[in-house]
């Protein structure tokens, strides 16, 4: 019976020369073949084989064998069992960033998310995410494309939209104040109060957007006229105001009678209007 026998190579040779051993053991086909470490499967094997290996691993890893009940448990226990790793017990408490890391990370994530490349990869995602959510509907009053679900069911853009849209078709109607009551007890022949929302004209502000005026009376007919009468009052229209109302008409090319408060107690009232209807 041979003396080495049940004793390992590093008892026999020690570690060093163990290693020298094991090293002369491994067969020159093996020693020679090229390293696979870092490689994929793709990159070793077909594709048949990586199919065959993967369902392999999911077989044979034991958690795919559990049952729902089991896996609950599992999860349970081991929440349960979990060290408490808040507050102090936390290995991060009482560390912070310092400034120089912070603003180092500020300038990645600037550089990072201002490229095109970022911004379209973000977009995509969001459009791919949203795909079978979202659909594309026109506002009813500016027509403007807005995204809404079929939960939602969203028609207007926004609430100003809402309201302009009610307006418009007549949901809300306005009473004369004063001040257009008094003309409207003139009786002035084709002078129409117009200021209940019923009545309204497309005008390009300033800024060069459409916006819609609901003047308080026109001259009928209107097609032909082409007159509108606006009663303001100092208190809420600046003089400012007043003179891009009026450019904003004439632009249109209506002519317009601007009313002050002292214009509304002149005695001489109906007649200013009645030039006004006459003046061409």
């Amino acid at each position: 019976m041979s003396k080495n026998k049940g004793r390992t190579w590093e008892e026999i040779y020690g570690v060093e020369g163990a290693r020298k051993r094991r090293e002369e053991s491994i067969p020159k086909s093996i020693k020679n073949r090229p390293s696979k470490k870092g490689l994929k499967w793709e990159d070793i094997y077909s594709p048949e084989e990586v199919d065959r290996r993967r369902n392999e691993m999911c077989n044979n890893n034991p958690s795919n064998k559990l049952t729902e009940d089991q896996k609950r448990d599992r999860a349970l226990k081991g929440v349960q069992n979990r060290p408490d790793s808040s507050g102090e017990n936390n290995s991060f408490f009482g560390k912070h960033h310092t400034e120089e890391t912070k603003q180092r990370m500020r300038d990645i994530c600037r550089v990072t998310h201002s490229t095109a490349e970022f911004k379209n990869k973000v977009r995509d995602s969001l459009n791919e995410y949203h795909a079978d959510k979202y659909h594309i509907v026109s506002c009813l009053f500016c027509g403007k494309d807005i995204r809404t679900t079929s939960k939602r069911n969203k028609k207007f853009c926004n609430a100003q939209c809402l309201g302009y849209y009610n307006i418009y078709n007549g949901q809300f109607k306005r009473e004369p104040n004063t001040w257009e009551q008094k003309i409207i007890d003139l009786n002035i022949t084709g002078v129409e109060y117009t200021g209940d929302h019923s009545f309204w004209i497309d005008l390009v502000g300033v800024d060069g957007k459409v916006r819609k005026k609901n003047p308080d009376f026109i001259i009928i007919p209107f097609s032909k006229s082409k007159k509108v009468i606006e009663v303001v009052g100092s208190y809420w229209h600046t003089e400012e105001d007043n003179m891009e109302l009026m450019k904003e008409y004439l632009d249109k090319g209506i002519e317009v009678l601007l009313l002050y408060g002292e214009d509304i107690e002149d005695s001489n009232l109906k007649y200013i209007i009645e030039d006004f209807i006459k003046c061409n």
